[in-house]
């Protein structure tokens, strides 16, 4: 299961390369939607406390580098062993910052909200713990 969790990060890094190119110059003249992207991979865990998935968040270059609070409803951020985090968006590719964390899965079942948030954008997913 663990290999299958790498694979599924891996091939998310190389998605990531493919995104559509969008230039947004000022962040503060668009929409929230466009000034932060959210995704989550793989978006259901088993809930036994050893799975893990990739949160990614995506804001433009131009927005500068920015501290990204995360937040989750359940499992952990093992760096922090909490269920919030603050990531910087220094890692550039094309046109945008990226902010990764992992989320590690515990033993409670069903949706999981994970919220990041920036000065003026927050974006929430969700994702279920599935039976084992």
């Amino acid at each position: 299961m663990k290999q299958l969790s790498t694979i599924m990060m891996l091939a998310m890094a190389m998605l990531l390369g493919r995104c559509d190119d969008v230039a947004l110059e000022d962040p503060s003249t668009v929409s929230s939607e466009e000034v932060m992207q959210l995704t989550v991979s793989p978006i259901n865990l088993p809930a036994y406390g050893e799975e893990i998935a990739q949160v990614i968040v995506r804001i433009p270059k131009d927005a500068g580098q920015l501290d990204v609070t995360f937040r989750t409803s359940a499992g952990l951020f093992p760096v922090t062993a909490a269920k919030e985090i603050k990531a910087f968006a220094d890692s550039i590719r094309d046109d945008y910052r990226f902010a990764r964390v992992i989320l590690r899965s515990d033993t409670t079942l069903g949706t999981v909200y994970i919220t990041a948030e920036v000065p003026n954008a927050r974006r929430t997913q969700s994702i279920q713990f599935i039976t084992p």
